[in-house]
This record gives structure tokens, sequence and C-alpha cells, in this order.
């Protein structure tokens, strides 16, 4: 499946159950159903398409560090990893100071192809694609090609605002990075404004040699 179209299948999930309980004290908002958060359970106990590597690999350090293969960055150190759907799909969870949650997702898949499947968008033509290939509910307010450490992406900030009920409005703010030619996708969700940590920590992305 194409990474950002994925990406987007996973992020209604996650919208769907930010709206459904979005306050302090609810049941975590993952965007998986089967899979258990961090309480140490087996990788081995899920399903194989949904195993993962050593769980341990992505909690977050000091100031929300993290490094993998691939990179290392700052994500916002408020975050707590929470667990997979698949296994290149991290998912985080937060808080915002009046209690609504964020969630963020760190997804890369080398099945996807930056230049055939992003590079050609435009505003208009994303506005389409997304609301005919994927869920109508989708409202783009903000298009721009930009820069991560170099790397082409494309940095996109849209609602899933399903209609007559605002309650389960949903805002999504996503980057869509160009990494050797296939696509990472990083995604925060929430129903509230968007601390300047989203944008700010992909800037301390820095991709390692061959990357």
């Amino acid at each position: 499946m194409k990474a950002f179209t994925k990406a987007l299948i996973l992020l209604i999930l996650a919208a769907s159950l930010l709206a459904a309980g979005c306050g302090r004290g609810k049941d975590p908002a993952s965007l998986s159903t089967p899979a258990p958060e961090n309480t140490g359970a087996s990788p081995t106990d899920l399903p194989e398409y949904m195993q993962t590597p050593d769980p341990a690999l992505y909690e977050l350090g000091d100031d929300g560090y993290f490094e993998d293969e691939i990179l290392c960055a700052n994500w916002p150190s408020f975050l707590e990893y929470i667990g997979h759907v698949l296994s290149n799909n991290a998912q985080y969870r937060g808080y915002l100071p009046n209690g609504k949650k964020l969630l963020f997702s760190y997804l890369t898949d080398d099945g996807a192809s930056y230049s055939d499947e992003i590079a050609g968008h435009d505003k208009s033509s994303y506005q389409k694609f997304m609301r005919e290939q994927i869920n109508e509910y989708f409202e783009l307010y903000e298009f721009e090609y930009t820069t991560v450490d170099g790397h082409q992406a494309l940095r996109v900030l849209y609602d899933y605002a399903p209609p007559d009920d605002e309650a389960k409005r949903v805002h999504v703010l996503q980057y869509l990075i160009n990494v050797r030619g296939w696509v990472m996708t990083l995604t925060f969700t929430t129903q509230d404004e968007f601390p300047e940590v989203c944008d700010d920590c992909i800037k301390t992305i820095r991709f390692k040699d061959g990357y």
C-alpha cells in the first residue's frame, strides 16, 4: 500500500478514537486495537503482521530524544510510547495543558515513491485526492513543500471534520519526507491547537549517513 495513503487511513482511526474519548482519565487513544500498550507483553504475542522489534527501541530518552537506524531527533518530551499498529509505525501519546490528547505517529515505508505519489501534487490536487480516495471529511488548510535536514518534504495541515458534529473534528499536522526515494510520514493529531513544539521537533531531525 502507498505509504502516505496508509498514513491517512491510520489517521482516520486515530481521529475516531480521539473524538470518542479526548480527555484525561479515559482509555488511551491508540491506533492499535488488538496491540497491547507498553505493558511488557512480548511482540510475538501479536499476529505476525503486527509484530515489531523490541519496544524498548522506541522509548524516548531525555528531552524526548529518539534514535533509530535512520535518524535521531527530539520528539516532544511529554510524549510516551504506546505501541505499534504495524512494525514500521511507532505511536506516541501525550496530553496538552487543557487535558486534550495529542497523538504522534512515526511511519516508515520503503514501498512508496515520493516522486510519483507526493511531489506532483499541488494544494488542489492533494485535497481532491484525500476526499475522493480516502475520506470525504478531510479539509485541507495548509500545503507547503519544505526541507527536513536537506530532504524534500511536504507539510500539510488539515482537519478530519465529519459534518453536523463539531465535537468529532480533529486537527492533523503531517510531514511527508523523501528518504532515499520512499516516504517517511510524521503525523500529529489532536482536538486542540498544535503547540509550537510539533513543528519545532521536526527541525531537530538529523538523518544518518546513507539516508
